[in-house]
């Protein structure tokens, strides 16, 4: 989406990645008018670089004015940078989450050993950083403390309206999201949503079950007191997830990790206010009047349920998130910043 932005802005990309197996080259390609190069994935991506990934890179960092890598410790990256140096092309860099600390402890040692060989001497020589949050800004710092990092959030489409929404039930609706996982807290808000007085109010547990088994979650349904049950939906489509939006007075956010968290600028798109960990960057929720930053912790989450539990204000809130998103995590926000950063590194369009 942002490749076919910028290109309608007049601006040439050329994106090249590997293909998940999900995607429709040709479509893509189309709907963007050209420059998506979609490469085979190879057994091991970390490792492994097919002959037709370095002539496609050879041939499009070639003819660049810019180079940008996302993610990190692939060869594919090393290879591009390497060719960046080569021609002396400008290069930026955007990590994508990948400096996260709970990310940078998971296999920590193979990764240590990566990024001395490859990407430290990569951000060394990149000319800029792009992060998706200030705290992701804070991360590059610490890897490589005199890059210089613009903050860019992701984009996000607001969420189709539904034609009708299901208000059978009169209780205050409190949507999760996500995978029913433990670096998403979802243990951390049952136990709050359990120890809290909510009467009125229901939470509906949306996503698929990874690190708790269905028997756990079903404890979580029964468990909880009539006046404030918990919902469990397993299965999420686009279509049933916008429906759940349009349903939500609440949407939460409860995990010990997080390095930015598309599906809450979704629900501030739709005007939903939010609920978020101090582990997610989202300070700009309590800032804008569009939610709760609360600590991560069952205490901290317990706060924040009450308080939107309690809040006279939602209107004013849903407002509130509705020009959170505009303003901040919208498309034309994201695609005007990033001509701005584009245009000081290339030629004139």
């Amino acid at each position: 989406n942002l490749t076919r932005r910028l290109r309608g802005a007049g601006l040439g990309v050329g994106v090249v990645g590997y293909a998940t197996g999900r995607e429709d080259p040709d479509a893509l390609s189309a709907a963007c008018n050209g420059g998506i190069d979609l490469l085979a994935k190879p057994r091991r991506v970390a490792s492994d670089l097919t002959a037709e990934a370095r002539a496609v890179l050879r041939r499009e960092v070639t003819a660049a004015d810019l180079v940008h890598l996302h993610g990190m410790r692939t060869r594919l990256n090393l290879y591009a940078a390497r060719l960046a140096r080569r021609t002396r092309t400008p290069l930026l860099v955007s990590p994508h989450g990948q400096l996260h600390p709970w990310q940078m402890q998971r296999h920590r040692w193979r990764k240590r050993l990566l990024d001395t060989l490859a990407d430290r001497r990569t951000y060394h020589q990149a000319a800029h950083a792009v992060a998706m949050s200030e705290e992701e800004a804070t991360h590059i710092g610490r890897f490589q403390p005199r890059l210089p990092v613009a903050v860019i959030p992701p984009g996000v489409d607001p969420l189709s309206p539904v034609a009708e929404v299901d208000r059978r039930h009169q209780r205050r609706t409190l949507l999760y999201l996500a995978d029913l996982s433990h670096r998403k807290g979802t243990d951390l808000l049952a136990e709050a949503w359990l120890h809290a007085n909510l009467s009125g109010c229901r939470l509906v547990l949306a996503g698929r079950a990874t690190d708790f088994s269905e028997d756990r979650v079903r404890g979580w349904v029964e468990a909880a007191p009539a006046d404030a049950p918990i919902e469990r939906v397993a299965e999420v489509d686009e279509a049933r997830k916008t429906a759940l939006f349009a349903e939500a007075d609440g949407f939460v956010m409860s995990s010990r990790a997080e390095a930015f968290g598309i599906v809450v600028a979704e629900a501030l798109s739709v005007g939903v206010p939010c609920i978020a960990t101090r582990a997610a960057p989202w300070a700009r929720l309590a800032e804008a009047g569009a939610g709760w930053h609360v600590d991560t912790t069952v205490a901290g989450l317990a706060d924040g349920l009450a308080a939107w539990a309690a809040a006279d204000d939602l209107p004013r809130r849903r407002s509130a998130a509705r020009t959170l998103h505009q303003q901040h995590f919208s498309p034309d926000a994201e695609t005007a910043a990033y001509l701005r950063l584009y245009d000081t590194f290339s030629p004139a369009r």
